[in-house]
């Protein structure tokens, strides 16, 4: 759904006041400059009406010109009064600090090297600790900041939060503490990377899958201690040169209570082009541990697309937009992307009901893309073997494209596309096998996919029939054949092989039977003119048999022999072949002086053709 001509969230009288578009409906110097604003990808971090009686006295306060978001919402939040740190120095030891630029201290217990960032809130520097002798990350609350009770208790209370985990995912605080002059700082493990999002668009999608998987861990470990972060996204995700990935920034992270209420909070925000609708629209008590689930979600939406799921062409539209959970359009369609969509539903009710069942479902998809990726590839291995000639060939890429699906079932038990596609290649499979006369295989693969009694099964089952009484009366005949008197041989007239030649024929023209057999006609050199061959041939098909062709054929030792040839055009296993019988035209003379020769007579009969009792006429 696109931004265009649509209707967005409009506070009423009726929006809570603690949400953050009530907020803003309430403030609306504030609102002007979330309208104005395009820093949709930063934090928005706006304390409670409960927890500041100051909203309204800021907005008196005009703010600077063109000022950066967060400077704007905290010029808009200023107290005129400055704030007493007694609260907080009973329980906050004094920490001596040697700032960027300052002269060289011996008893500085850090001493500041450069700044590493800066947010709204707070500045992270570099540091060096002096009593363990290591580099880490110092977090300093700005000095403007520092006098305001409400954001002294929020950077208390994200150290707090990051001091109570202990997971390999989250970044391990250190230790907290302020100066002689109260400015609050927590040290953090120092980390020798960048940020997830400086690195997202040139990582592949299994790199970003498992950067996200160890994020989702260690919110799943945060809401295992009741804790929700509602900020996640790729910009507070820590990436280490080796291999660490850290969840950081629990500046907004609020207490789940075991009635199933989130605890007073004195701050509401997030990020509008991750932000869940209860984010933007509702009070805290509608936020819940499937709000960290939504903006799981969110990023593995933009791991997938390239863009985060709410934009606009200001802060305010994409917090409206976000409030309407209007999702930028995309054509990216996978398994993964149903993933993203069902954690993103509007209501927390339809989206995974945990961290967990989100892991899991990725873990899922993950194996089933695995399979989708098995059954396409098998595709294209069965699309080839239609396309051989070669039956070798085929048959051996329709074995791979049948083990490729077999691999995909297996990572995807359940999945009824592989084994729909499966049954389909090998029924493709059974036809070309029939297509090639090969039978026996045909009618084995209907039976195991449970269609021997389909009309192709049957028409199968015909041939196969066919095949063997036709190869019955071969047999007989061949013996007959081989065993006759009378010289002959049966010619392949598709190949111009010999298939068969009688001992008779092997004695007459002085060759062995065994080594004439496959042998072409033309490499056997038996006809002293070829033409002649030829015109038998064309008579023979055409007419179906010939009788008493007069021709000369060699013998093996180099002598030509007059002979007559009778021969006939006969089917064995739907094969054309010519069976020829063959007399030496000087003998038949002398022992039938009667004998008149009529050279090249023909007869006009049809082919012959196996059938259940022997030869018959076509």
């Amino acid at each position: 759904m696109s931004l265009q001509n649509q209707r967005f969230f409009t506070p009423t009288d009726s929006t809570p006041s603690d949400s953050l578009l009530g907020t803003l409906q309430h403030h609306p110097e504030l609102q002007h400059q979330f309208q104005s604003s395009p820093g949709i990808l930063q934090t928005i971090a706006l304390p409670t009406q409960d927890s500041s009686s100051s909203l309204d006295r800021g907005q008196q306060s005009p703010p600077a010109a063109k000022p950066l978001l967060s400077q704007t919402v905290e010029q808009c939040l200023s107290s005129d009064s400055p704030v007493s740190r007694d609260a907080d120095c009973g329980f906050i030891p004094l920490r001596q600090i040697a700032k960027v630029g300052s002269r060289h201290r011996d008893d500085a217990d850090y001493r500041f090297v450069g700044q590493l960032g800066a947010g709204g809130t707070g500045v992270v520097f570099q540091a060096h600790q002096r009593a363990v002798d290591r580099e880490v990350a110092v977090k300093m609350l700005r000095s403007e900041h520092a006098v305001k009770p409400h954001l002294r208790e929020q950077f208390l209370a994200e150290a707090r939060v990051i001091g109570g985990l202990d997971h390999p995912n989250v970044i391990a605080l250190h230790e907290v503490y302020s100066d002689k002059n109260g400015s609050l700082f927590y040290s953090m493990k120092r980390i020798d990377g960048t940020s997830w999002d400086k690195q997202i668009d040139d990582l592949s999608l299994s790199q970003n899958i498992e950067i996200l998987l160890r994020v989702a861990d260690a919110i799943r470990y945060a809401h295992s201690r009741g804790l929700i972060h509602r900020d996640i996204k790729p910009e507070n995700v820590m990436l280490g040169k080796f291999g660490e990935v850290l969840v950081a920034d629990w500046g907004l992270a609020v207490k789940y209570q075991t009635n199933q209420t989130v605890a007073a909070t004195n701050s509401i925000g997030g990020t509008p082009a991750y932000m869940a609708p209860e984010l933007a629209s509702a009070s805290a008590g509608a936020i819940s541990f499937q709000t960290d689930v939504y903006l799981l979600g969110a990023i593995l939406y933009r791991v997938l697309t390239g863009k985060p799921p709410h934009n606009g062409p200001s802060l305010l539209q994409c917090i409206q937009a976000a409030a309407n959970n209007v999702i930028e359009p995309t054509d990216t369609e996978c398994e993964l992307m149903t993933v993203a969509m069902r954690a993103m539903a509007t209501s927390s009710a339809e989206r995974f009901a945990s961290v967990d069942q989100f892991i899991d479902a990725i873990k899922d998809e993950r194996q089933h893309e695995q399979s989708q990726r098995l059954i396409r590839r098998a595709i294209g291995q069965a699309e080839h073997a239609i396309n051989s000639t070669d039956s070798a060939d085929a048959y051996r890429d329709f074995g791979i494209a049948d083990a490729l699906l077999c691999e995909a079932i297996a990572l995807w038990p359940s999945s009824l596309k592989a084994r729909e596609v499966r049954k389909r290649l090998q029924l493709q499979f059974a036809a070309i096998a029939t297509e090639r006369g090969d039978y026996d295989l045909a009618a084995a693969i209907y039976e195991a996919v449970g269609e021997a009694k389909s009309d192709e099964a049957q028409m199968v089952e015909f041939h196969r029939l066919q095949r063997e009484a036709s190869q019955r009366n071969a047999s007989r005949y061949l013996v007959l054949f081989t065993q006759s008197p009378d010289p002959g041989v049966l010619i392949d007239l598709k190949t111009l092989r010999v298939v068969e030649a009688n001992i008779a024929f092997a004695k007459m023209f002085g060759y062995e039977c065994d080594k004439i057999v496959d042998m072409a006609l033309n490499d056997l050199g038996l006809w002293v003119n070829p033409e002649q061959q030829q015109i038998l041939f064309d008579q023979a098909i055409r007419r179906g048999s010939v009788d008493d062709f007069a021709a000369q054929l060699n013998h093996a030792d180099g002598h030509s022999l007059e002979v007559l040839i009778n021969s006939r055009v006969i089917e064995i296993a739907r094969e054309p072949m010519l069976l020829s019988t063959i007399r030496n035209s000087v003998i038949t003379q002398m022992a039938c002086p009667p004998f008149r020769r009529q050279p090249n007579k023909t007869s006009c009969n049809g082919p012959l053709v196996f059938g259940d009792d022997g030869f018959r006429e076509s």
